[in-house]
């Protein structure tokens, strides 16, 4: 019960401020930037990538706003790193939208990668332990190893957080 309280004031919280002055198309600044983590049904969820900490008012110290849009271009994949501008947000975890206004940011490439971010965010979404949606807490190419380090964080369950290993090979 406790968590369900918690996650309710996360919700309304985020609710509040996502239907603040950055949602809509007018705007300049997008009303969120994350990472498409999962399509289903014609929407896609999209996971800040910022947490914000909400520890001192006894909530969570790593909460993710998400959303499930709808309206998406039909181009927008898993792993893609994208600028949203939305209308209002529905009351829920995972919140709902509507897309007014979507962007694809480019994808990092670093030097001597052969994979892009996006495609090596795909690679570990697929291979993540846990079933639920994740949040991406860091994505890093290792030169050296070859290999993109990818920490995940479990959205609904709380603390359950991996890292994966993505091989830089094709």
């Amino acid at each position: 019960m406790k968590k369900f309280v918690a996650l309710a004031i996360f919700a309304a919280m985020f609710l509040i401020s996502a239907c603040g002055a950055k949602t809509g198309g007018g705007g300049e600044d997008p009303g969120m930037t994350g990472y498409v983590v999962n399509i289903d049904n014609g929407r896609i969820l999209v996971v800040d990538e910022k947490s914000l900490d909400f520890s001192g008012t006894g909530g969570l110290k790593e909460f993710y706003a998400a959303v499930w849009f709808s309206g998406a271009p039909d181009h927008v994949e898993i792993g893609d790193k994208v600028a949203v501008w939305h209308g209002a947000v529905a009351e829920s975890y995972p919140g709902q939208s509507k897309v007014v206004r979507l962007e694809v940011l480019p994808p990092d490439k670093p030097e001597g990668a052969d994979l892009a971010q996006d495609e090596a965010l795909r690679r570990a979404l697929e291979a993540r332990s846990f079933a639920g949606d994740a949040a991406v807490r860091s994505i890093r190419y290792d030169a050296a190893a070859d290999i993109w380090r990818i920490e995940l964080r479990e959205l609904l369950q709380g603390e359950q957080a991996v890292t994966l290993e993505i091989d830089d090979r094709p």
